[in-house]
């Protein structure tokens, strides 16, 4: 099953991305603490940079690993349920992660995609009939509000030249970092959901008592 292997790594893909984001948050509120305790030393302002400059290159590292194989994943899965026999479904295995990448578009056809996949492993031949649950719509929600913050931090960090600004940045770093962990670990819950439901039809039938 190499759907299997491939959820696998992007489970733990999304836990070191669960703790880089942590690590993220801690440091963004010691930025905050010393912001707010004024007069800065030198020797503080620069390790507070250095700290933060790591945490950000982490941060992007990681992330963008973790959408790679988030990606690989949602092709593999596509491709697998279609192969349990799943028809009808309106998105392909590429265009279920090319429409990410379409601006407005975007705001709609991915989590399309993301449902009938739900779906079809529930039940590949009669994936019509089944319903996703409220952790599918969610997972979306998280996914555009973190979409919007990190929009926000990149417009806010060009501009943030003052204290006042940059406790603002601050601020909104905490707040999408916060984001980004509940993102992660819905989307770990998703991730595990659809892998165990498309694992139960590789099972062997129970034999009759």
């Amino acid at each position: 099953m190499n759907n299997a292997r491939k959820s696998k790594w992007l489970q733990r893909s999304l836990i070191v991305l669960i703790v880089v984001e942590l690590l993220c948050l801690v440091s963004s509120l010691m930025q905050f603490e010393l912001l707010n305790n004024p007069p800065f030393d030198l020797e503080a302002a620069e390790a507070n940079d250095r700290r933060e400059s790591l945490m950000g290159i982490s941060f992007f590292v990681v992330y963008l690993f973790t959408l790679v194989v988030f990606a690989r994943w949602i092709i593999s899965s596509h491709k697998t349920v279609r192969a349990l026999g799943a028809r009808g479904m309106s998105i392909s295995p590429g265009w279920a992660v090319g429409y990410y990448f379409i601006p407005f578009i975007n705001l709609v056809r991915p989590y399309t995609a993301m449902k009938e996949l739900w779906c079809a492993s529930v039940d590949p031949r009669h994936a019509a009939s089944q319903f996703a649950p409220p952790l599918l719509p969610a997972w979306w929600a998280l996914w555009i509000i973190n979409g919007i913050l990190g929009q926000i931090i990149l417009r806010m960090s060009l501009h943030a030249e003052d204290i006042d600004a940059l406790k603002t940045l601050t601020v909104v770093n905490i707040i999408g970092s916060i984001a980004g962990v509940v993102l992660s670990l819905v989307a770990l819950k998703l991730v595990k959901g659809i892998t165990g439901n498309i694992a139960r039809h590789f099972e062997p039938p129970a034999l009759p008592a």
